[in-house]
């Protein structure tokens, strides 16, 4: 089984996208509106797609998965993909967690 790892990044819904607006609703010079999409409060660092190999039934793989918080508070732990090449199968992993995130 041919296995690839992919870290859950920020949506590409329009919500998260950088919107820029006109308003020009009377007739005037437009009125620019601009919005910025809001950070996640946790970011995946390093690799955020990588090749995992093969792995036979039973074996295991270390991984070692790095967050930055954006934000205080408690945290859920961002998803997860394997993606099984061979099968062409995606295993999503939601629950992964919550993380306390405070300022020392």
């Amino acid at each position: 089984m041919e296995l690839l790892l992919d870290l859950a990044t920020l949506d590409t819904g329009d919500e998260d996208d950088l919107v820029l607006t006109t308003d020009n609703s009377h007739g005037e010079m437009p009125h620019l509106f601009m919005e910025v999409p809001r950070l996640p409060a946790l970011l995946w660092t390093g690799l955020t797609t990588r090749k995992l190999g093969s792995l036979t039934p039973g074996q295991t793989k270390p991984v070692t998965l790095e967050l930055i918080p954006t934000v205080t508070g408690l945290q859920t732990i961002p998803s997860l993909i394997i993606h099984e090449l061979t099968m062409d199968r995606n295993y999503e992993f939601n629950d992964l967690g919550h993380v306390l995130v405070c300022v020392v």
